[in-house]
């Protein structure tokens, strides 16, 4: 899901869809999401290529593919060439963290761990299952207030999770 919403707001933001080439920002044709792996050996990127084109279904099964080839070492060259990177830390109870960006992208999302917290619905306090997530961001590529806008849009369709199919 988060993948997903990722490459959607990709779409409508594509600033974040970007690397720097020397000293100017190149705009992706595609949204290829690169997941963090941790491995033995240190860090390892690999992407699901083309996310804007996938189903939820399409993106579970390339993300479950990579993660086994990585740890295989049967990954292809053009399968670490992400265009934004979201690095996962909720699995290891880590409440929140900021990740730092995959050179040559411009943003990174970092996950924590989802956590029942008391939220106000309808008027009551009701206990909810809540994810932190934080943005790190290339102020050369965009700025405080698109950044801004930009997790936004992922939350709203996190959210609303009908918007992702």
């Amino acid at each position: 899901l988060v993948i997903k919403a990722c490459a959607l707001a990709l779409v409508k933001y594509p600033a974040y869809n970007a690397s720097f080439q020397g000293d100017h920002l190149r705009v992706a044709t595609h949204v290829d999401i690169g997941i963090a792996i941790a491995m033995p050996e240190g860090l390892a990127v690999p992407a699901v290529l083309e996310c804007e084109r996938k189903s939820l279904s399409e993106i579970a099964q390339d993300a479950r593919s990579l993660a086994s080839r990585v740890r295989e070492g049967t990954l292809k060259q053009r399968e670490y060439t992400g265009t934004f990177t979201i690095s996962n830390l909720g699995m290891f109870d880590v409440d929140t963290f900021t990740a730092i960006i995959v050179s040559p992208q411009v943003g990174v999302l970092a996950l924590g761990s989802m956590q029942a917290t008391p939220v106000v619905h309808r008027g009551d306090v009701v206990a909810r299952q809540v994810m932190s997530a934080t943005l790190s961001t290339d102020h050369r590529a965009a700025g405080g207030a698109e950044a801004a806008q930009f997790a936004g849009e992922i939350k709203r369709l996190l959210e609303e999770p009908t918007q992702l199919a």
